[in-house]
């Protein structure tokens, strides 16, 4: 509903029926007018139990969707389309078809990063495939860019070398359109072993021997963590490895043909770090 006097910060009430334990109540909340709107949960809510007369005030805890972890909710503004439809012979009635942006359909989809480090997979995934991005210091003259697609039979083993550590890595899509052709640009920094004095056999990073941007791609990423794009990162150098995300990714979205900057939300000033290739000891034999 519109503000009242010009105000353009107000309180409203949503009325709910009957709420029996465990069950949910759902609406929808639409913005209407020509300004941005932005819906700010209050802390608590006011109920009447059964049995009771008077009215009791309860707490409200908010989602936990990581789309909210930078505030409230925000609407944009919102134009309804009506269209005029055959009531009765020689007469029209009007409905409400449908909803849009206001903002020339902009869009702002987001993309959320997730790290998770210790056992690689196993085996195969069901759907037979597997993505990794193997570290290797490439000097930049030489190209580079990209993941490698593993292939096999799903849930035929997969030949890790022992004790190299593997990072997962997963991409997910939290808005209402499907991303197509997403691009990332990572960083990579490789460092070279150097041994403490103090501690001999001990492996630790030194000097920088290269610093390199490195592009992977994705034909698509679906909305909704149950359609996350996974890949898997491997050091395959004698070198220690950094991997870091930008802030943000382009793609297309669904039927638009120009790219667009899509926000990358990521733990801020992570940089995934991981150890060279574990050298084999000579059998004593």
């Amino acid at each position: 509903m519109p503000a009242s006097g010009g105000q353009h910060d107000q309180e409203d009430v949503v009325l709910m029926p009957p709420l029996d334990p465990g069950k949910s109540f759902q609406f929808y909340a639409v913005n209407q007018s020509n300004l941005c709107a932005w819906l700010i949960p209050p802390d608590s809510a006011m109920v009447t139990m059964l049995g009771d007369k008077k009215e009791s005030q309860v707490a409200l805890t908010f989602d936990k969707n990581p789309l909210y972890a930078a505030g409230a909710p925000s609407f944009p503004v919102t134009g309804i389309k009506w269209e005029g439809i055959p009531a009765k012979p020689g007469g029209y009635g009007i409905i409400r078809t449908g909803a849009r942006s206001c903002e020339g359909d902009e869009r702002r989809p987001v993309l959320s990063v997730e790290w998770y480090t210790g056992v690689p997979p196993t085996t195969f995934p069901p759907e037979g495939r597997l993505f990794l991005l193997q570290l290797w210091p490439l000097p930049v003259e030489n190209g580079g860019g990209g993941l490698v697609e593993m292939s096999g039979k799903p849930g035929s083993e997969l030949g890790w070398q022992q004790g190299n550590i593997v990072h997962e890595c997963r991409l997910t899509n939290y808005s209402d359109v499907t991303l197509f052709n997403v691009r990332i640009v990572l960083h990579l920094i490789f460092r070279k072993l150097k041994e403490d004095p103090k501690q001999p056999g001990s492996r630790q990073s030194g000097d920088v021997s290269l610093s390199r941007d490195w592009l992977i791609t994705t034909q698509k990423i679906d909305v909704g963590p149950d359609h996350s794009f996974t890949f898997y990162i491997s050091n395959s150098s004698d070198q220690f490895a950094d991997v870091s995300f930008p802030d943000s990714a382009t793609a297309q979205l669904a039927g638009d043909a120009e790219r667009k900057t899509i926000k990358l939300m990521r733990p801020e000033g992570y940089m995934s770090t991981l150890p060279p290739i574990p050298v084999s000891e000579p059998d004593p034999r």
